[in-house]
């Protein structure tokens, strides 16, 4: 018996054409006609009954691995064994070993385009992916560490379901505040995770809006051209590839490549990932028993610790010097206000759901604690200063108009040009006490933002309430801004 393997290439979905890869010759074939050695040809003959006459796949497994080593075998018949041995690896549900299989193919045999095709299909389609670990409405905050232990910033990720043109979808929001804020917004197919359209936004660097297509991305980069970047085979969105991560079947010595499509750098790039552990981490949100996913990316590393439990939480991870930590961890829930209470002297204020209030990471006086309020789409950071009274001459404090006149001049030392807009000023209230607000323009280069702010002096205390924002923001806020400032409560 020395029949060439035929594959008949039919349908759309690799896990269903499995019982339809059927070889001709084997329609009579008996492996106890053979008596002598088998040949390549017969050994794929003898994996394809196993599996699918006998159901045997443990053994079609070690007949297809023979015929992929076999050095006699032609690129064909070996491309067809080595889909053929990660088709049983699905079979058994070892989704890892699968994906690699499917991922050999492709490096291996790139001239056999239907089978590339077929197992791009399989991997693009999240058949190697596991079921999402995450629930509508998670949110996993996090504070940024330098090695030293000091703070630098704070974080968000979130997932929330939707839906796309009749299709699943889940949205990745991030919100990362260390220096200038970043903001991100990113829709993709709930079954697949393939990108549909995404939002990227940095105080400093400008905005990107990305929309994907089959085998390219469009992106509108503000104050450049529009870029087309072709997308080669299956590619994630730099803001979904740490959820992507936690579908990946993680276990000790289980390693990938992944490509990402980074849109800052406008470029795909590749990541290898290898998964070790199991490894005790210890942040503020708990113990956890985790992967230690390590990332590398051209010359440089980055390390994740997710949980080994079902959620799979990204809990801690080192970039780039920076570490982040997790501090809380909410699976859904109703939308609720949030508040939080300076600890050193007692003041509060409350924001919409979706807004993080935090301890400033690094407030520019220890005689002044500051909370630090970003909304929920990172258009803006207000910075809520208190000083007790006593520290500032009676001069300074004659009335709320000279303690900002006094901020004003404050603020004129800073880097940034500081120029106040003279028709800005008005009278309002803090906590039942007469305030002033007003606008001043800070200019560095090309980096221009409005501050607006609000002075009082409320129970023994100086209350400075800045919002920093992009000039066109301005008007469109204000009216979220003076909610922020009705909300203040002193001690």
């Amino acid at each position: 018996m020395n029949t060439t393997a035929l594959l008949p290439l039919l349908g759309s979905r690799p896990r269903k054409l499995a019982s339809l890869l059927l070889l001709g010759a084997l329609m009579a074939a008996s492996p106890s006609a053979l008596t002598a050695a088998p040949t390549v040809s017969e050994l794929m003959e003898l994996g394809v009954y196993s599996e699918e006459t006998k159901g045997d796949v443990d053994a079609a497994l070690l007949l297809y691995q023979q015929v992929v080593a076999d050095v006699t075998a032609s690129q064909t018949l070996a491309a067809q064994a080595q889909f053929r041995l990660a088709m049983c690896y699905d079979k058994k549900r070892d989704f890892a070993a699968a994906t690699s299989a499917f991922e050999k193919l492709i490096r291996d045999y790139p001239k056999e385009k239907d089978l590339v095709s077929l197992a791009s299909e399989y991997l693009a389609d999240g058949a190697a992916l596991l079921p999402a670990p995450w629930s509508d409405g998670e949110v996993v905050e996090f504070d940024l560490k330098m090695p030293t232990g000091m703070k630098v910033g704070f974080g968000r990720y979130s997932v929330n379901a939707g839906e796309s043109d009749g299709h699943k979808t889940w949205r990745f929001g991030s919100l990362i505040v260390a220096g200038p804020t970043t903001w991100s917004q990113l829709d993709v197919d709930a079954r697949s995770m393939r990108p549909i359209k995404s939002d990227w936004k940095n105080q400093m660097a400008g905005t990107i809006a990305s929309t994907f297509c089959r085998g390219r991305a469009e992106l509108k980069i503000k104050g450049a051209e529009p870029k087309t970047i072709e997308l080669p085979g299956i590619v994630y969105d730099n803001d979904e590839c740490l959820q992507v991560i936690r579908r990946l079947p993680l276990a000790p010595g289980y390693t990938t490549t992944i490509s990402v499509l980074v849109g800052s750098a406008g470029m795909v790039v590749p990541v290898q990932l290898s998964s070790a552990g199991p490894e005790k981490v210890q942040v503020p949100a708990g113990s956890f028993e985790c992967h230690k996913v390590t990332l590398t990316i051209a010359n440089t590393t980055q390390t994740l610790w997710y949980t080994t439990d079902a959620h799979r939480y990204l809990v801690k991870f080192d970039a780039c010097g920076v570490i982040a930590e997790t501090t809380s961890i909410k699976q859904g829930g109703p939308a609720q206000r949030v508040s939080m209470t300076e600890p050193n002297l007692g003041y509060s204020v409350s924001a919409p759901s979706g807004w993080l209030i935090k301890n400033e990471p690094n407030p520019d006086s220890s005689r002044r604690p500051t909370l630090l309020v970003v909304d929920d789409r990172g258009v803006t950071a207000t910075i809520v200063k208190i000083e007790l009274q006593k520290n500032f001459t009676p001069a300074t404090l004659a009335s709320p108009r000279t303690f900002a006149e006094f901020q004003i001049k404050m603020g004129s030392t800073y880097p940034m040009d500081t120029t106040l807009r003279p028709d800005s000023w008005r009278e309002t209230t803090v906590e039942g006490q007469p305030a002033v607000s007003f606008v001043c323009d800070h200019v560095k280069g090309e980096i221009k933002l409005a501050v607006l702010s609000t002075c009082a002096l409320v129970n023994g205390t100086t209350v400075d309430i800045s919002c920093y924002l992009p000039p066109e923001e301005l008007e469109a806020f204000r009216p979220q801004y003076e909610a922020l400032v009705a909300s203040y409560r002193s001690k």
